[in-house]
């Protein structure tokens, strides 16, 4: 059942019955030292691509409890969430895929593909946030082979709201892209490329982006609290011959995150004993806590201390390379 025997999959699994997988059919295996994926996670990828297509949510209702539990079982799987997400899609359920997305999106915050699927959903109630979304997305997204669906896209909402001009350096980007790389343009393109063709052509910044991402992350960041968190420790990272400079952050009750200095505008003039604000969530599959969000704190280093949790705390050994000691700590 694979290549063009693929589409024969769903109604086999079907007529076979999903309860009829066993326990050991939900556990993923070991092969070389790498983690493969079980019977159930394998079976879930074929479902996924056999509906892509699918104009009939009655053909394939009798999948949702199988992608449903799967979503519970593998809760630490962001892949497994994205597609139970991806069939409710298909199902018409929108409000219950944009809420999934939600968390999807804090686990895929880099990815532009994730906040392009999320923008789709949004794009017809709102815009403005779908274009903020796919701002985001291409603000992430270096490689411009992989952003030519996001312009077109973003061009065509930008029109909607009648931004012709930003709309007009989308397509213009995109095309003078194609050119480069001798690809044809899309008949999309041609279309909307007529709606602005007597149109001021803007010159290609890149900060237009960032500054339109603010309405994107309110909207997934918004039912996270902020925080106040003190650095605490720093040191230089060298991988591949690359140094980077990193910064371990703690609330001093019982989250501390690791964050590199580039990741965030903030944190690249802060020092030790700092104080920043961070928007921070628990990332199941990695089993640690991320910052999502970090901007300046009004809280002084001294009201940061004074709120803390008292601890005791014994030096383990001290690190030479990062120059930061270890410790033993017992909360009083």
């Amino acid at each position: 059942m694979v290549e063009t025997q693929a589409w024969r999959f769903p109604s086999f699994l079907q007529r076979w019955g999903v309860q009829n997988f066993q326990r050991a059919d939900w556990v993923g295996g070991v092969y070389n030292d790498h983690p493969t994926k079980s019977l159930v996670e394998k079976s879930l990828s074929k479902l996924v691509e056999s509906i892509k297509d699918n104009k009939d949510p009655n053909e394939i209702r009798w999948m949702q409890p199988f992608f449903e539990k799967a979503s519970i079982h593998y809760d630490k799987d962001i892949w497994a969430l994205r597609n139970y997400a991806m069939f409710l899609i298909k199902m018409g359920e929108t409000d219950k895929a944009i809420g999934l997305y939600k968390d999807i999106l804090l686990s895929l915050n880099d990815q532009a593909y994730a906040w392009h699927e999320l923008a789709k959903l949004l794009q017809a109630d709102e815009p403005k946030i779908a274009i903020s979304m796919l701002c985001m997305a291409i603000s992430k997204q270096p490689n411009e082979d992989f952003l030519g669906a996001i312009r077109l896209n973003l061009a065509a909402l930008l029109i909607n709201q009648q931004f012709l001009c930003e709309a007009k350096r989308e397509l213009k980007t995109y095309e003078n892209h194609r050119k480069t790389k001798d690809w044809k343009v899309s008949q999309d393109f041609n279309q909307l490329m007529a709606s602005v063709s007597e149109s001021k052509t803007l010159d290609y910044d890149k900060n237009y982006y960032r500054k339109n991402t603010e309405l994107a992350e309110s909207y997934i960041y918004r039912d996270i609290a902020w925080q106040d968190f003190l650095v605490f420790q720093a040191w230089t990272m060298t991988k591949n011959d690359k140094p980077d400079e990193m910064v371990v952050m703690s609330n001093l009750q019982d989250v501390e995150i690791v964050s590199k200095k580039r990741q965030f505008k903030v944190l690249k003039n802060t020092k030790i004993n700092d104080v920043v604000r961070c928007k921070v969530y628990y990332d199941k599959a990695k089993s640690r806590y991320t910052a999502v969000l970090i901007e300046k704190s009004d809280t002084t280093y001294e009201d940061i201390i004074d709120n803390a949790m008292e601890s005791i705390a014994v030096i383990d050994g001290v690190n030479q390379d990062k120059n930061y000691f270890t410790t033993t700590i017992a909360r009083l």
